[in-house]
């Protein structure tokens, strides 16, 4: 790293200052927005080619049923995807606010100079944003699958509010005692 001609340039996106020894570390200039939009732009492309090949199969009459249904599967996984991130944003928004208050609490010199060096409020704010992380990826997944299996169902000639009942989270919500699910069909 010392030997390159333009290390600003590297820690102008991926450097942040050590509190104590002022060296840069981390990547902490990369804005949460980044991984998801990045994720978003592997899925766009990723679903063309699907639907690319759901054409192709659309074409063969022996394969045309499984493309359409391909086809209207993969374009039903992107409304639940942000349905279900939709839902979880309130729960992640609590989280960091929760988290932001606390460390006020237990150090507020953070809240003016907003660098910590208590280790309690960075393991915290370290585990919120993992946690923050792996619950909007695995409602992202879920929201998927529960979209393919939508838009699969679906074009498979099962009436839509059949396919949302025998989906997995009505199911799970029943389970969980919303009965209100079960008695609407």
């Amino acid at each position: 790293m010392g030997n390159s001609r333009h290390p600003h340039l590297l820690f102008r996106v991926f450097g942040v200052m050590h509190a104590r020894s002022g060296k840069r570390s981390g990547v902490g200039n990369v804005p949460p927005t980044f991984i998801y939009f990045l994720a978003l732009s592997v899925w766009i492309p990723l679903a063309c080619l699907v639907w690319v090949l759901a054409g192709v199969m659309a074409l063969n009459r022996g394969t045309r049923r499984k493309g359409l249904a391909l086809a209207l599967a993969m374009a039903a996984t992107f409304p639940s995807v942000f349905l279900f991130q939709a839902a979880a944003a309130p729960l992640i928004a609590a989280m960091v606010f929760g988290v932001v208050w606390l460390s006020g609490i237990l150090d507020p010199v953070s809240t003016v100079t907003h660098v910590t060096t208590n280790r309690l409020v960075i393991a915290m704010i370290s585990g919120i944003v993992l946690l923050a992380f792996f619950t909007m990826l695995t409602v992202s997944v879920v929201g998927f699958f529960e979209g393919w299996l939508l838009g699969w169902r679906y074009a498979h000639g099962e009436r839509f509010r059949d396919v949302i009942r025998r989906g997995p989270t009505a199911r799970l919500l029943q389970r969980l005692g919303f009965r209100k699910l079960h008695q609407a069909g």
